[in-house]
């Protein structure tokens, strides 16, 4: 049997069984998702310019079951604490399989109607500003390079060209979400000018006038609202990130294999570039 739980503040409330058992729910699946469209004055239709989720709603029909009166009100405080609009997000599990943050927003009216005797069925709200349920294993994928004046044959899996200084390796990066992925890389070095690309987007980041040192590392965290490019003492390296990068749309696309091309000059045999994130679902 999968366990379906909330979590806040580190504490976890089972929803599987009693005194607390989530009867049904609503909002599990895709998010309704307009098109954004414009017209000109003359113009028959309209021109689409692609789409953005919006926030999700999920309704947890709870049932509350007690051995007496004294207990039931007891019950309902309980889950009025668990389920305060004050704090933090909480998140709704599925087992280890999937999750979803939000805040409670609504519901635990406790309506006469639902209760009989000592037992109660209530509905909570909950908001999630990322309407996205994602995986809460992480994954990973990480490349290597050998470098320097005694480079030779280097152990890898994938396609590569290493020089005595350069980096050039060829990836495919296996995503199984149903939904775009916003990654987090962390480029170790030492690199000069490092750039990887999504050849199936054509989405790029890369790096001008920039060395990063051995023993030193910068950290690329494209999620949205959490972009940031660091280096592994927590400075702000964002400025030294061209122009023409894509850090607003660089992403793991859900086709499965998303092919990546990872270079530099100036590596040795421990350059080397890690990818994480938690694959994103539309719905379950």
């Amino acid at each position: 049997m999968m366990d379906i739980t909330w979590t806040r503040d580190g504490k976890v409330l089972a929803l599987d069984q009693k005194p607390f058992y989530l009867a049904n729910h609503d909002g599990f699946g895709m998010v309704d998702t307009p098109r954004i469209e414009d017209s000109g004055p003359l113009q028959d239709g309209t021109t689409d310019r692609g789409a953005k989720l919006p926030a999700r709603d999920i309704v947890l029909y709870i049932q509350i079951y007690a051995d007496s009166f004294e207990d039931y009100y007891a019950r309902r405080e309980e889950l009025l604490r668990w389920f305060t609009p004050a704090g933090k997000p909480g998140i709704i599990s599925l087992g280890n399989r999937r999750a979803i943050a939000g805040y409670p927003i609504g519901g635990l009216g406790f309506t006469g109607s639902e209760r009989f005797g000592t037992t109660h069925a209530v509905a909570v709200v909950i908001r999630c500003p990322d309407p996205l349920w994602y995986d809460p294993e992480l994954s990973s994928a990480g490349y290597y390079a050998g470098g320097g004046g005694d480079v030779g044959t280097v152990p890898m899996s994938v396609p590569f060209t290493v020089g005595t200084s350069i980096m050039a390796i060829d990836a495919g990066v296996d995503y199984q979400g149903s939904y775009n992925a916003y990654p987090t890389i962390r480029i170790y070095g030492p690199i000069d000018n490092p750039k990887i690309v999504n050849n199936l987007s054509g989405a790029a980041i890369e790096f001008a006038a920039t060395t990063i040192a051995s023993g030193d590392y910068y950290e690329i965290n494209l999620d949205y609202g959490h972009k940031t490019v660091v280096d592994s003492t927590g400075v702000n390296q964002t400025a030294k990130v061209t122009d023409g990068s894509s850090l607003a749309t660089f992403s793991l696309l859900p086709v499965g294999s998303n092919p990546l091309s990872i270079s530099g000059t100036g590596i040795s045999g421990t350059t080397y570039v890690e990818i994480n994130w938690n694959a994103k679902f539309i719905g379950v």
